[in-house]
């Protein structure tokens, strides 16, 4: 099916370029795990009393604004790299004339949409569906998730062409995919799973849940914290789940634009 092929091809860039992809966003990675360590460390700077003074939340602040940039850096590269085969240069692969802050406006005026059309089509469906159970939950969140993603996947077209500098307005993206809602659908649910099972296989190998309980703990304000070699193994298997997710999304976004825009083809 068309939608298992756009993914198998959209995996195949990464883990074929997979020296590239580390190129691409190693930097991206290394920083901000310096900068949570950072948080961290003063935030548990006392072990009797963890506190969040005005030197974390400016860090957590510099940090946001940086993860913003540098996601939108790593997709532009990497959007650059699989359609023009432009290779990035230098340890920091940024450059002038790059689309950084038109591609992340862009990407946050699509989320807008999405949180608008979710909004107006729960509270549509929820009118409609009846009574009030577990079932009508479940049934509002699969139509109104499958609408939204299949939506964003049309819509999110526009990003790779910020990205290599091309023209694309969002009725253009929404007519070369009118007749793809079924394999795009596939695509979805296919990314959902492949994630899932990611998350799943790290759990299960470095105890998940062990390692959370220092978040629960955290969070219910429980003076005692306990850092274990498992719940460190947790996290580092959790951030590179999330970095090749990361990878796996812009490809898939480069496909999907290739393959409906500039009609190339999924061998």
């Amino acid at each position: 099916m068309l939608g298992i092929q756009i993914f198998l091809h959209s995996l195949r860039q990464v883990t074929g370029n997979i020296g590239m992809a580390v190129r691409v966003s190693g930097w991206f990675v290394l920083l901000v795990v310096i900068g949570i360590t950072g948080i961290f460390s003063m935030v548990f700077s006392n072990p009797t009393q963890p506190s969040f003074d005005g030197m974390a939340t400016l860090l957590v602040f510099g940090l946001l604004i940086f993860f913003i940039w540098g996601g939108s850096l790593i997709a532009v590269v990497w959007h650059r790299y699989i359609l023009l085969e432009e290779v990035p240069q230098g340890a920091i692969p940024y450059r002038s004339g790059l689309n950084i802050w038109t591609y992340f406006w862009y990407t946050f005026g699509i989320a807008i949409i999405m949180i608008v059309v979710a909004t107006i089509l729960s509270v549509m469906l929820a009118m409609l569906i009846f009574p009030d159970t577990v079932l009508k939950s479940a049934i509002l969140s699969i139509i109104v998730g499958s609408v939204v993603v299949v939506l964003f996947y049309r819509l999110a077209l526009i990003l790779p062409a910020v990205a290599i500098d091309s023209t694309l307005s969002l009725w253009d993206a929404m007519q070369a995919t009118r007749s793809a809602l079924g394999p795009i659908l596939v695509l979805a649910v296919v990314v959902v799973v492949f994630n899932t099972v990611l998350s799943e296989i790290a759990g299960f190998l470095f105890n998940g849940d062990q390692a959370n309980t220092m978040l629960r703990v955290v969070n219910d304000q429980v003076v005692y914290t306990e850092i274990t070699a498992s719940s460190i193994m947790y996290f580092i298997a959790a951030g590179a789940i999330q970095w090749f997710s990361l990878m796996l999304s812009v490809s898939i976004l480069s496909t999907l634009y290739g393959y409906f825009i500039e009609k190339r083809g999924l061998g």
